[in-house]
This record gives structure tokens, C-alpha cells and sequence, in this order.
């Protein structure tokens, strides 16, 4: 018979007070550092060292693009505006950076193209003032979540870098600016692909019960299902854009 001895410490004798207070500075102590790492994430995702363009947009084309986003919010379907239009222009103007993931306005940061910071569609309006939209779906909680429409204005002189801009968007999200048609063509690639890795990896199992390969042979499974995987997704995240192109009337 094996004997067991039960060791006990000082720790497990506290009070109930003690483990509650020992608990709720655990609490505190998580969320604070959780507080503190979503502030250096956005400071380091919204600092300047992260911009591949910026401009500055006077008073008279920030007063032009406050009535246009006014009146794009009262337009059917459109979604809240998250940049605040009530920012003060300084004399110099208000600085626009335009960032790897997302966008800085005066102090204001928006955060596009992320993990949580989903990219719903994306168009630039000519008129009546030039400027980015974003439309945008943030996460707010583990269920939850809100659509807001980020609208960057841009400035007069800045049309190069507004190019410059919209290209290195075009490239983070290729599907955006993909026809519905092109779309369906990509999902039905997408399908392709993953049918092709669906039973490209039933013949390997099917091999692997005949025959008694190597180890290093397990790169065969794993290989046919990643493609199984990159199929699916393929076609699963290109049927959301068609999807929401179809709805939308675009």
C-alpha cells in the first residue's frame, strides 16, 4: 500500500477576509496590466513611427469635410462617424497620419485593419470633400460589438499621398475592391482547394492504414489539411464580402 502525506502551508490557513483581499488584489492586479498593455498597444500602433504618410488639412477643408460627414451620416445606411468633428483647428491646421493600422486625427486614433478591428468596406469619396471611409466593425466585447464609419479627411494638396495611401489598402485588403463576380470566382477557388486538401488527406490516411511510412511522413496529413484550411477560409472570407457587396447594393 502506497502512503500519501498531505503537506499543508500557512497560505491555506488564512481567514476569509484575507483571501478576499488576496483575491481582489489579484483582480485589480490583472486588469490593471491588461488596461496597461491595451494603452501601449495603441500607443505604439498610433505613434508616429508607424506613419507612411501625413498631410494637413486646413480650417476652411476641415469645416468643408465636418458638413460632408454630416451629411453622409444622415444618408440611408450609414454608419456613425467615429472621428469627432468637433476637434479644434489650431492655426496651422489639423495633422491626418495615415499609419500601418489605422489612421491619427489631430489626437484622435482609429485603429483599422486589426485583429478586433474589422474592415467592413472601404471606398474614397470624391465629394463634396475628399476623404477616406472606413467603414469599420470594432469588437467591444466578447459577444458584442458596434459599426462606426472612420472617415479621414483628406487634404487638397494631398492627392499623391492620398494614392500612395489607398494603394497600401488596396493591398491589406485585396477583397475590397474585388467585383461581385470576382468574388464568387475566389470563393469558387476557395471551395476548389479545400475539396482538393479534404481528399488529398483521406488518401494519405488511406495509405497510412496500408502501409507503416516513416515519421517525417507525417508532413503528408498535416500539409493536405492545411490546404483543406486555407481553402475553406479562402472561400468562407470571400462569400462575406459578396455577401455584404450584395446587400449593399455595390
Amino acid at each position: 500500500m502506497i502512503a500519501w502525506t498531505v503537506y499543508s502551508h500557512d497560505g491555506g490557513d488564512l481567514p476569509i477576509p484575507a483571501e478576499l483581499t488576496v483575491f481582489g488584489a489579484f483582480v485589480v492586479g490583472g486588469s490593471g496590466l491588461f488596461v496597461a498593455y491595451v494603452g501601449c498597444r495603441t500607443l505604439r500602433l498610433g505613434s508616429a513611427a508607424q506613419a507612411i504618410a501625413r498631410w494637413v488639412v486646413t480650417d476652411e477643408q476641415w469645416q468643408r469635410y465636418v458638413a460632408a460627414c454630416r451629411m453622409r451620416e444622415t444618408m440611408p445606411g450609414a454608419l456613425p462617424g467615429a472621428v469627432p468633428l468637433d476637434l479644434p483647428v489650431p492655426p496651422q491646421g489639423i495633422e491626418v497620419m495615415a499609419l500601418r493600422r489605422g489612421f491619427r486625427v489631430g489626437e484622435s486614433f482609429h485603429e483599422v485593419g486589426t485583429l478586433g478591428a474589422e474592415v467592413l468596406d472601404v471606398r474614397v469619396v470624391d465629394s463634396p470633400a475628399a476623404m477616406f471611409e472606413f467603414n469599420m466593425l470594432y469588437a467591444t466585447g466578447r459577444t458584442s460589438s458596434v459599426r462606426l464609419g472612420v472617415r479621414i479627411p483628406i487634404a487638397a494638396e494631398a492627392g499623391a499621398l492620398a494614392i500612395q495611401v489607398e494603394d497600401y489598402w488596396i493591398a491589406r485588403e485585396p477583397l475590397q475592391v474585388m467585383t461581385i463576380e470576382q468574388l464568387r470566382a475566389r470563393e469558387r477557388a476557395g471551395w476548389t482547394l479545400a475539396l482538393i486538401g479534404l481528399a488529398a488527406f483521406l488518401g494519405v490516411i488511406a495509405l497510412f492504414v496500408a502501409i507503416n511510412p516513416p515519421g517525417w511522413a507525417a508532413i503528408g496529413p498535416i500539409g493536405t489539411l492545411s490546404l483543406a484550411g486555407y481553402g475553406f477560409f479562402r472561400a468562407l472570407r470571400a462569400r462575406t464580402v459578396r455577401w455584404r457587396k450584395e446587400s449593399s447594393g455595390r
